[in-house]
């Protein structure tokens, strides 16, 4: 065994630049260090001069939007200098729940989540590469309704066109000029058969509008 440099002996604890705080738990060689992270308890080999100079990764440490993490496995996150599916996947599905500063086309998301299974990059992406299908895309929606929990009972892969049009149905209650009541969940579909505008009456039932060609909300 090296001799142990005394600023690698045992209990020795450095600060890494984007992981929090290691303590090194036993010195074999330079290039073989035993390390622990001491925010999630995650060991690992290092070379002395990563853990000098803070360069060491915490594979368990959530710094995707304050949840994800990338786990232990083979998963890749990029392929070829090319980013993976499985992560593009896994980055977007965590945005839309969990980012600060996300675009305002996924506000709708605000009360999403991802289950604690799915927060490790290495489990979403082992029943990514088993479950897709070519051309599909990753749903929350379709095996339930109104599902608000991204998980592997609770997501599918269907067509670009099924994703759509379940993200256009919000259920709706509108009285029309002749005092009718209609009611439904396909909003595109409805306007269409009646000739309205789409936008003005997402207004009308969101209440930024009274009324649209003659059309009220049913209280």
């Amino acid at each position: 065994m090296s001799r142990t440099p005394k600023d690698m002996s045992v209990g020795s604890v450095y600060k890494t630049k984007n992981y929090g705080e290691l303590e090194v738990v036993e010195y074999t060689s330079c290039s073989k260090v035993l390390c622990c992270f001491l925010a999630t308890g995650f060991k690992c080999y290092a070379e002395a001069g990563d853990i000098r100079k803070g360069n060491v990764r915490d594979l368990l440490f959530p710094n995707i939007f304050g949840v994800g993490y990338c786990g232990i496995g083979d998963m890749p996150q990029s392929v070829s200098g090319v980013q993976a599916g499985a992560y593009s996947a896994w980055y977007n599905m965590l945005l839309r729940c969990y980012s600060r500063s996300k675009p305002a086309r996924y506000k709708t998301y605000d009360d999403c989540t991802v289950c604690d299974e799915w927060h490790s990059y290495q489990n979403f992406a082992s029943w990514f590469e088993a479950n897709k299908v070519r051309g599909l895309e990753l749903d929350k929606d379709i095996l339930i309704d109104g599902n608000r929990v991204y998980s592997p009972e609770t997501c599918s892969f269907v067509t670009g066109f099924d994703n759509k049009r379940k993200a256009r149905e919000i259920e709706f209650s509108l009285v029309s000029p002749d005092g009718h009541i209609h009611s439904g969940v396909n909003v595109s579909e409805f306007c269409e058969r009646f000739g309205l505008n789409g936008s003005n009456i997402s207004m009308l039932m969101s209440g930024k509008r009274k009324s649209h060609k003659g059309w009220t909300r049913h209280e």
